[in-house]
C-alpha cells in the first residue's frame, strides 16, 4: 500500500520516507510504480511546505486542487 502526495507544483509522487525532524519526505514520481527500484532509482527530497495534500487513496489525492 502506498501514501500518494500532491505537491505544489502538481506532481504526484509516492513516499518513499519521511523524516519528521527534518520536515521532508523522500518521494518518487507515481509513474514510476512499478517499476521503482531503490536499488538504482533515487529519489526526490520535497519539504513538507511544498506538500498540498497527503493520503493512501491516489484519487483523492488526484482530485485535490
Amino acid at each position: 500500500m502506498h501514501t500518494y502526495i500532491k505537491l505544489k507544483d502538481g506532481r504526484i509522487m509516492i513516499i518513499w520516507s519521511d523524516n519528521t525532524n527534518e520536515e521532508t519526505m523522500h518521494v518518487y514520481p507515481v509513474d514510476m510504480d512499478p517499476p521503482f527500484d531503490v536499488e538504482v532509482d533515487s529519489c526526490e527530497r520535497v519539504e513538507y511546505d511544498d506538500i498540498v495534500v497527503i493520503d493512501s487513496n491516489r484519487w483523492v489525492v488526484e482530485q485535490h486542487n
